[in-house]
């Protein structure tokens, strides 16, 4: 036998679903109702919402700067990403349509090559790393070639550029204010 709380319960949800069939014409329950309304696209990631819409999912189009880039070594990556902070990418495009960014790039590249060749041998000899043993000279070796990266950095990857783009940069920002 139920209990007049149960009872009470069943005849409630009883009601609920005959206003619900009044309202939409079909016998249905609470929780049935409740699913049909939600919006089939909730829990969908972006991408699938797209996809259920019969929308085309954009696809993230590669620069030729980026393509350019892909063909550099890690230096000129570096330093495209501190002229990146330190430029306008309205700058860095017309640099790179007037074929300059593309010479710097490999001007500087080629610069720490070179004084990375330079300064190693130079180093070696100064730390006497031929008469150490072992982990001693694994760690002397190391620590010259850090030393020459930070300098590298300093000097030549992370250093602003020429008088003359800062000239053209600022004649391109006063074409652009007027």
């Amino acid at each position: 036998m139920m209990s007049s709380e149960e009872m009470f319960g069943e005849e409630l949800a009883k009601e609920m679903d005959q206003e619900l069939t009044m309202m939409f014409g079909k016998d249905k329950s609470v929780s049935e109702k409740s699913a049909e309304n939600r919006n089939p696209m909730e829990d969908m990631t972006e991408e699938e919402a797209l996809q259920y819409l019969g929308l085309e999912v954009p696809k993230p189009e590669t620069t030729e700067m980026e393509k350019m880039l892909l063909t550099k070594g890690l230096q000129a990556r570096r330093v495209m990403k501190y002229l990146e902070e330190k430029y306008s990418y309205l700058e860095l495009l017309t640099m790179f349509q007037e074929g300059e960014l593309e010479a710097i790039l490999d001007q500087r590249e080629k610069a720490a090559r070179e004084m990375f060749a330079k300064l190693q041998p130079k180093m070696q000899e100064e730390a006497k790393v031929w008469e150490l043993q072992g982990l001693e000279r694994i760690q002397a070796e190391n620590q010259i070639g850090v030393t020459i990266r930070e300098i590298i950095d300093k000097e030549i990857l992370f250093t602003p550029l020429p008088a003359n783009f800062q000239e053209l940069f600022g004649t391109i920002r006063m074409n652009l204010t007027n």
